[in-house]
This record gives C-alpha cells, structure tokens and sequence, in this order.
C-alpha cells in the first residue's frame, strides 16, 4: 500500500502541471481569439483622400506657375537675336528649369510626407474607436500576401478620414 501511495505522490504533479499548462492554454486561446486584425488598401485609401485632393491642387498651381515661367523665358530667348546672348540665355534657362523641377519633387515629397502622418493618425484612432488589435496596410507589394474581404476596411476607413479631415478643415 505505501508503495501504491508513492506512485500516486509522483503523479500528481505531473498531473497538476499537465493541467496548469492545458489551462495557460486555453487562455492564450482565448487572448489570441479576441484580437481583431484587419488591413485596408493603402493606395486606394490615399487615393481617395480628400487631403490627398487638396495637395494635388496645390501641386497643379505650383506646376502651372512654372509652366507660365518658363514659357515667358522662352519667349524672350525666341525673341533674342545676338547668338552669344541666346547661348546664355539657354544656359540660365536650362538651370532654372532644373532648379524649378528639383524644387517641385521637393514640394511633391513634402505634401506625400505630411499626407501619410495625417492618414496614419487618423488610422491610429480609427484603430482605438474601434478596438482593433491590428490595422494592417495592404500594398501589393507582397507585405499582404491573403486577407479575406471581410476584413478589408478601406471603405470605412476612407469615409472616416474624410470626414476628420473635413471636420478640421
């Protein structure tokens, strides 16, 4: 009998570790269930901005100002008859015209930069006030590789910022 006893006396730990672990188990089961993970379309959502709009805008103006410049240099160099005074004329016009493009991929670079801080903030409380564990981007770049639609928010996600947006405008 008191070896039956010993027996059961090493048994039971194992038995009680078994269990615990079964239950540490289960419980990340549940911790692992309750996340809520979803992603969006990042280049529709930009796309589809009205920010993204606004700054398109902006850059059209930006463009059309360097267009009407560099039109009327043109216009005075066409007009010039002294072959030493068009040779510099071409050459002022070819650096200003590459000083105006360094400049608008500058302002180009800068608005896409801004636009994409004000988006990931607006997905960051999108996130929050809908308690999402995880908002991935999606950008066909192999970053998503599979999602089902059911959890492809872009819809949603761009009527929210748009209406942030215009709530602040």
């Amino acid at each position: 009998m008191a070896t039956k006893f010993y027996k059961m006396k090493n048994i039971l730990p194992v038995i009680n570790t078994i269990l615990l672990l079964a239950l540490i188990g289960f419980g990340y089961w549940l911790h692992l269930r309750d996340r809520k993970i979803v992603y969006f379309n990042n280049q529709a959502l930009f796309e589809a901005f009205y920010g993204t709009k606004y700054y398109e805008q902006k850059l059209m103006e930006e463009e059309n100002a360097m267009k009407m410049e560099l039109d009327s240099l043109q216009r005075v160099i066409s007009d010039m008859e002294n072959d030493t005074e068009i040779a510099s004329a071409i050459e002022k016009f070819r650096n200003r015209k590459q000083k105006l493009e360094a400049g608008y991929q500058k302002l180009s670079g800068n608005y896409t930069d801004q636009l994409w801080n004000q988006i990931n903030g607006y997905v960051s409380e999108f996130g929050e006030e809908n308690e999402y564990t995880y908002i991935l981007g999606a950008t066909g770049n192999g970053t998503l590789m599979y999602a089902g639609e059911n959890l492809n928010i872009t819809k949603e996600l761009i009527e929210y910022i748009n209406n942030k947006y215009e709530d602040e405008q």
